[in-house]
C-alpha cells in the first residue's frame, strides 16, 4: 500500500499586525490570527463560509504559508479521501456550519489531520478568540476576517457525493502553474479602519506595497561595525580551546587557512581558504564537546572575516551556519551573554555589504527539520531575544544591527517585528547608548506607516530620554516631527 506526505499549511491573515499591536491592545502577545489548510495529493484542502474548497497549495488570496507543518504519511488513498470529504461536506463541514469562533477552518484541519495521521494539529493553532474581536485591534483585522469568512479566494468546490468528480485520479499540477492572489484590499480597508484609531497616517502608510523593495545604495558611514578584532590571540585561544584530538591535522590546517588569510597584509596576494574550511567552522560550532563560553573564539573571528566581502561570502554559502544561529535562537537561555554579544557583532558586520543583508533577511522557505523556516524569520527571533535579554550591552548590539539592517529596505513584517520590540524595549529606562539605538532603529523603521501607528497606539515617552545626549535630542526631534504627521 503506498503512503502519501500530509502537511498542515498554516497562514497568518493579519500578516504581522496581531503580532505587532496585541501586547498595546490586549496586554497579551498574540503570534498570529491563523488559518490553516492541509496539503495532501498535490492540492490545499480547506475550510470557509462556502464550505470544504481546494486550491493548488498556496494558491488562494493568502499567498504562501508563514509555516508549514509535517503531519506525517497516511496510507488513506484518493479515492477513499474524497469520498471521506464528501461526507465532512454534507454534514459537520456544510457552508452554514462555519463559525468564525466555534467551528472554522482550523477546526477542519484538526479533523483530517487525525483521520489521515492521528495527529493533531499543534496546539497554538486555535479559533479567534472573542476578546480580539471586540477591540480596536480586532475592527482593524475585521475586513481581512470577513474575507477569509467569505472563503479565500481561489479555491474550488470539493466534490459532493462519490462519482461526481468525474475520475477517482489526483488532479495533475499545470503546466504553467496557478494564480497567487494577494491580500492588498482588505489591508487597504483594514489601514482606513486604523486611520480611527491611530491618525491619518495610518490610512496612507498602509496602502499596497510598491514595487522595488531594495535599497542598493547606502552610506556605509551610517553602520554600526565591530572592527577591532585581535585576529592572532583569538585564533590562539580557539586553537588551545578544542578538545584534544577533536580535528583531524587536515582540519587544521584548513582553519590555518582562515587565520592565515585574515593575518595576509594584502588580501589580494593571500590564499583564501579552501571550502573545507566551512566544514570545520561548522564542526567546532555544532560540536557538543565544544564549551559554548570558548565558541567565542570562533565567532569573533567570523567578525573578521565578515569586514572581507569574498570571505564573507565564502563562510555564507550552504545553510549550516544559519541552522547554528536557529539554534541558538531557540535555545537562547543556555547560551553565555559574551557568546550571544560575539555573534551579534558578526551580524552586524555581515551589514556591511549588500549580500550579508540578504543571508539575513532571504526569505524563501526550506526545511529544517518536519517543518520550514527561513532566514529572516531566525535572524528576527534572534535579534528580538537580544534586544529584551535586560542585559545593556547586548541590548545596544542588538538594536545597532536592526540600525545596519534599517540602512537596507527590510520586509515590512520584519519592520513591525523590529519596531514592536524597540518600543517594548524603550518603555523601559535605558541609558544613553541603548537609547540612542533604539530610538535611531525606530526612526528608520518608520518610514513603514504601521510602525509609525505603533508609536502611537503603545505610546512612546522620548521626554524620558531627549536630555540624555545632543546625538539622542536630534533622533528625538526627528521622530517628533514623523508623529505629527
Amino acid at each position: 500500500m503506498d503512503f502519501h506526505p500530509v502537511k498542515l499549511y498554516i497562514y497568518d491573515i493579519s500578516r504581522g499586525m496581531a503580532r505587532a499591536l496585541s501586547q498595546g491592545f490586549l496586554g497579551k502577545q498574540l503570534d498570529g490570527i491563523w488559518h490553516t489548510g492541509i496539503v495532501i495529493f498535490g492540492r490545499e484542502y480547506f475550510f470557509g463560509g462556502v464550505g470544504v474548497e481546494s486550491c493548488a497549495p498556496g494558491g488562494t488570496i493568502l499567498g504562501q504559508p508563514d509555516e508549514v507543518v509535517d503531519l506525517g504519511l497516511t496510507q488513506v488513498n484518493y479515492t477513499l479521501f474524497l469520498d471521506y470529504l464528501a461526507a465532512l461536506r454534507s454534514d459537520a463541514f456544510s457552508p452554514e456550519k462555519y463559525n468564525l469562533l466555534d467551528h472554522n477552518c482550523n477546526t477542519f484541519s484538526n479533523e483530517v489531520a487525525q483521520f489521515l495521521t492521528g495527529q493533531m494539529i499543534p496546539s497554538h493553532i486555535t479559533g479567534l478568540p472573542k476578546e480580539v474581536l471586540d477591540t480596536p485591534l480586532g475592527q482593524m483585522l475585521k475586513p481581512m476576517l470577513d474575507a477569509l469568512q467569505a472563503s479565500p479566494v481561489g479555491g474550488e468546490p470539493i466534490p459532493r457525493a462519490p462519482g461526481d468528480e468525474g475520475q477517482r485520479q489526483p488532479p495533475p499540477m499545470p503546466a504553467d502553474g496557478y494564480d497567487v492572489y494577494d491580500r492588498s484590499a482588505a489591508r487597504a480597508e483594514a489601514a482606513a479602519i486604523a486611520a480611527q484609531y491611530i491618525g491619518e497616517r495610518g490610512f496612507a502608510a498602509l496602502q499596497p506595497e510598491t514595487a522595488g523593495f531594495k535599497r542598493t545604495n547606502i552610506d556605509k558611514a551610517t553602520l554600526v561595525l565591530f572592527e577591532d578584532i585581535d585576529v592572532e590571540s583569538r585564533f590562539s585561544r580557539l586553537k588551545s580551546s578544542l578538545p584534544a584530538d577533536f580535528l583531524t591535522d587536515d582540519e587544521v590546517r584548513s582553519l590555518q587557512e582562515l587565520n592565515d588569510y585574515l593575518l595576509a597584509e594584502s588580501k589580494y596576494k593571500a590564499t583564501k581558504p579552501s571550502s573545507h574550511c566551512r566544514t570545520v567552522v561548522s564542526k567546532i560550532l555544532t560540536s557538543e564537546e565544544m564549551k559554548p563560553l570558548d565558541l567565542v573564539y570562533l565567532t569573533d573571528l567570523l567578525q573578521a572575516a565578515a569586514m572581507d566581502k569574498d570571505l564573507l561570502e565564502f563562510l555564507l554559502i550552504g545553510e549550516n551556519l544559519m541552522k547554528w544561529l536557529n539554534n541558538v535562537s531557540l535555545n537562547i537561555d543556555s547560551f553565555p551573554e559574551e557568546l550571544l554579544l560575539s555573534i551579534t557583532k558578526f551580524l552586524c558586520n555581515t551589514c556591511q555589504v549588500r549580500e550579508g543583508f540578504d543571508w539575513l533577511t532571504y526569505g524563501v522557505q526550506w526545511q529544517l527539520g518536519a517543518s520550514n523556516t527561513c532566514n529572516t524569520r531566525i535572524t528576527n527571533r534572534f535579534l528580538v531575544n537580544n534586544l529584551l535579554s535586560g542585559y545593556v550591552t547586548l541590548c545596544e548590539t542588538a538594536a545597532a544591527c536592526m540600525l545596519n539592517m534599517s540602512q537596507y529596505k527590510v520586509y515590512e513584517d520584519t519592520a513591525i517585528e523590529f519596531g514592536s520590540a524597540l518600543l517594548q524595549c524603550l518603555n523601559g529606562d535605558l541609558d544613553e547608548g541603548p537609547a540612542f539605538y533604539c530610538l535611531s532603529a525606530l526612526y528608520q523603521f518608520m518610514e513603514y506607516g504601521e510602525v509609525a501607528c505603533l508609536s502611537n497606539v503603545l505610546g512612546l515617552d522620548l521626554g524620558k530620554y531627549v536630555n540624555k545626549s545632543d546625538r539622542i535630542r536630534k533622533v528625538c526631534a526627528d521622530i517628533n516631527e514623523v508623529c505629527k504627521d
